[in-house]
């Protein structure tokens, strides 16, 4: 691995954990533009910044500080080395991650801008929580510098994540203009492939779209939707001055009021898209009015801004925490005198217990401790800090263990699958064998009866020209009776054959008699 200190020449290494695939598809990944900017302002603000993707997780180099870009895919913190300090930043899916997840990192920022979800977070965690929202990079989305042609009515930008998104058919079901740039829109809705553009855009020239579109369209997740997230599509079209019909989310009307429209249903979705027909002009002046306020609020600037602040704030908290922490600690030590012994130990365990649920850089302010403070509290709690980097290593292993079952899991699947694939083929040779010798046996039939079929015709056909000759003899015979015939009828109509049937009657009468 090269020596990202050597390579820092001196400045703070912070390393972005992003869960894009290291391969060339990352490119169609939001978290890959998304951690590629956050680099560039990280650098700007004069830090050196290293991104890593979802396969490079497990190489861990040096690192000040990591930010884990928390989507779909979750990163534990690997605590190899404990001056590291890990914050989490949950920018979508908040339903996937558990309380044992925030607890492992020293700072938690949430996407969201539902204060009560916030709460509900802090309520759970120990580790700090700060709010953290969404931003977009304001030096390629702003408003055209010179107005552009609008080559689309309405655009949507997004994958189909293999369900028909609501508003993309509802937009075709009523025959609006819409053209979509995403993965998986020509197989499900095969019936508007000419909708589709391009399975993907360059996030670059995303602004070009936009400055050549005149509305977009937008949905969320479910979890995103009902905690109070927001996704990059609303704040990159808005700030390239195109309106948004977008799935109501109660704290984005909070933040933009008018300048977003929503739906709920179809019918409020249908009647969103026929004011834009009718007050088009009036809408897309109130976002163009928004383009400030974006610039200053939601920009990649503000938010590193934030996290650098929120880092040098982290230490202090940390330390804050242990501080009321340690309090309880005093007061146990002083009541040691006036509570048996029972009592007291019940309030030690659970102040050890409380302890082992410090955020892990609180933990480590026990080193801040003045020394007769330190010793004190080692030895009322002997072995504690060993213990406790014993119960991380062992959750660590924990970690990689279930990560190896599940490979082993994920391996084991796959070799059944490949023996299922295997009995297919075999049982699929077996009947291509079968079919072959099927063919066979019938193209020797099929043979055997063309061969009989041409004996039997060469006999029909000797039989026919016997009977052809035997009928050109009796032709013959019957042309001879039929002169014979006429001959003797002839011979009969003479006289001389009438005078001999005369004469010749007694002679016959006489002959009868005579044999009689």
């Amino acid at each position: 691995m090269e020596d990202r200190r050597k390579l820092a020449n001196g400045k703070e290494i912070w390393v972005i954990k992003a869960g894009f695939p290291n391969n060339a598809s990352k490119k169609n990944w939001s978290d890959y533009f998304f951690a590629c900017t956050l680099k560039k302002y990280l650098n700007r603000a004069g830090v050196y910044t290293v991104i890593e993707s979802r396969d490079e997780w497990e190489n861990e180099g040096a690192a000040d500080v990591v930010v884990a870009l928390r989507g779909p895919e979750a990163y534990y913190p690997d605590r190899r080395d404990p001056d590291t300090i890990y914050i989490m930043w949950n920018l979508s899916h908040p339903d996937r991650v558990t309380v044992e997840e925030y607890n492992a990192y020293d700072l938690v920022c949430i996407g969201s801008a539902k204060e009560e979800y916030l709460e509900e977070i802090c309520r759970k965690v120990q580790v700090p929580v700060r709010q953290l929202l969404i931003c977009a990079d304001m030096e390629i989305f702003h408003p055209a510098r010179v107005e552009k042609e609008k080559k689309y009515d309405w655009v949507f930008v997004g994958n189909s994540r293999g369900i028909k998104r609501k508003s993309v058919v509802w937009a075709l079901e009523h025959h609006i203009p819409l053209k979509i740039w995403g993965k998986g829109w020509d197989k499900l809705l095969p019936e508007h492939a000419d909708a589709v553009m391009a399975e993907n855009i360059p996030n670059y020239m995303l602004p070009e779209l936009y400055w050549e579109t005149k509305i977009t369209l937008n949905d969320h997740y479910e979890d995103m939707t009902e905690h109070g997230f927001m996704n990059t599509r609303i704040l990159e079209a808005m700030a390239c001055g195109v309106p948004v019909l977008s799935d109501y989310v109660d704290i984005i009307e909070k933040l933009f009021g008018d300048s977003v429209l929503f739906y709920t249903n179809e019918e409020q979705f249908v009647e969103q898209a026929k004011k834009i027909q009718v007050d088009y002009p009036a809408i897309r002046e109130r976002v163009e009015q928004m383009w400030q306020m974006l610039q200053e609020e939601y920009s990649f600037e503000s938010r590193v801004e934030q996290l650098l602040t929120l880092r040098e704030e982290l230490q202090g908290e940390n330390q804050g925490i242990f501080d009321m922490f340690y309090k309880k600690f005093e007061q146990l030590q002083s009541e040691a005198d006036t509570l048996d012994y029972e009592t007291w130990h019940d309030k030690y365990t659970t102040i050890k217990e409380a302890y082992m649920q410090l955020p892990w850089m609180a933990q480590r302010s026990e080193e801040l401790l003045e020394d007769k403070k330190r010793i004190q509290f080692e030895s009322c709690f002997p072995g504690l800090k060993e213990r406790i980097k014993v119960a991380e290593r062992q959750r660590r292993e924990r970690t990689w263990k279930e990560q190896e079952q599940h490979l082993l899991d994920e391996t084991a699947k796959k070799i059944k699958e490949n023996d299922k694939l295997k009995e297919r083929n075999q049982f699929l040779e077996e009947w291509k064998d079968r079919l072959v010798r099927e063919r066979t046996e019938l193209q020797e039939k099929l043979q055997r009866t063309y061969e009989e079929k041409s004996e039997i015709n060469r006999k029909l056909q000797q039989t026919y020209s016997e009977k052809f000759d035997r009928g050109v003899e009796i032709k013959e015979l019957k042309q001879i009776n039929r002169e014979l015939k006429k001959k003797i009828d002839g011979i009969k109509g003479c006289k001389t054959y009438r005078l001999a049937r005369c004469i010749g009657f007694p002679v016959r009468m006489w002959r009868k008699l005579i044999r009689g």
